[in-house]
């Protein structure tokens, strides 16, 4: 690879993070301007994440959610207009590989689109297909709630991918794409690292710091460490502390206990932006995001740690496994 990524393989030397790309593993950006919300590139409107936040924090590539919430009466309807947004959308352009980060203009912000609730393929694997045509490369099975391919942390039944998950997982893996663990039961979270197909955490904590059914255990954060994975910690305060006590520093301990288990390399950020209405103090933005990497350095984080947990872990794995 040339370009910015280049820097990262450089060694420590006492420097300072060099945070020329950084990655947001997980942002609602596409569904709130497809419902009339605001526009990425001029920031008018009421999004939480736009190109001048995005160049002050250095973000260079968004990993898009393609939210349907559960029971939604046309979710697929629903995905090809987001994805006709995005394609429309001055300022965001779709990149389907790392190397394609290299070519971005200065007035761009790569957009690697995600599902957020696989009920929009209705158990179809043939829009599997579909969506990878359009530059999809990473599923989320299920949002809270149960679908026709298993069941989401908030309706938990104790059951495991269904036989259309399975197949769906299957033609993600034979694509060469990646599965989204974040709001997946735990039996379901057992049956994708069963399946050998790539996955991750896009926007997950620590439950062991905070006790709420959207967080990982240690056991679902090993497992994802053992196959390689990263999880992208969220930036939303219900699932990092106790009401009124949410700072950077609960977010640098969530990310410190998940490296203490599996290392600082299995670390990325997936802040929920444009998804939610409370955050973290003094970060509420992409244009706070120094903040966080200072605290990271306050906390023992070495530069090439920090540069990794906020963009290059990631643009590793993806590499790992994507294909064109």
């Amino acid at each position: 690879m040339n370009g910015d990524w280049e820097i990262w393989s450089a060694s420590d030397g006492g420097k300072k993070a060099n945070l020329q790309t950084v990655v947001d593993l997980h942002v609602d950006t596409l569904p709130r301007i497809s419902a009339g919300e605001g526009r990425f590139a001029t920031g008018e409107g009421k999004l939480q994440v736009d190109l001048e936040r995005c160049t002050r924090g250095s973000v260079r590539l968004l990993l898009t959610a393609l939210y349907t919430t559960d029971g939604a009466p046309d979710p697929w309807g629903e995905v090809e207009r987001m994805l006709g947004v995005r394609d429309q959308e001055q300022g965001l352009r779709t990149v389907t590989s790392p190397s394609q980060l290299e070519t971005l203009q200065a007035d761009e912000v790569g957009s690697l689109a995600t599902i957020e609730n696989g009920q929009s393929l209705q158990g179809r694997r043939d829009r599997v297909e579909k969506l990878h045509r359009r530059g999809v490369r990473i599923i989320g099975i299920t949002w809270n709630g149960a679908n026709d391919l298993a069941e989401g942390v908030m309706e938990d039944r104790g059951n495991g991918l269904t036989r259309a998950g399975r197949e769906i997982v299957g033609e993600v893996k034979e694509l060469q794409m990646a599965i989204d663990i974040s709001h997946l039961n735990p039996e379901g979270v057992r049956d994708v690292a069963a399946s050998e197909v790539p996955f991750l955490a896009t926007h997950s904590n620590a439950r062991a710091l905070w006790d709420h059914p959207r967080n990982l255990t240690d056991e679902q954060i090993h497992c994802v460490g053992s196959c390689g994975g990263i999880i992208g910690i969220n930036f939303y305060p219900p699932f990092l502390g106790e009401k009124g006590t949410v700072d950077v520093g609960t977010v640098v301990a969530h990310i410190r206990h998940v490296a203490e288990l599996i290392g600082p390399e299995h670390l990325g950020i997936g802040s929920d932006l444009d998804g939610i209405s409370l955050f973290p103090e003094g970060l509420r933005d992409h244009g706070d995001l120094h903040r966080l990497t200072s605290a990271l350095e306050s906390a023992g984080f070495s530069a090439n740690e920090v540069e990794g947990i906020v963009g290059r872990n990631f643009l590793r794995w993806w590499e790992s496994w994507c294909g064109t």
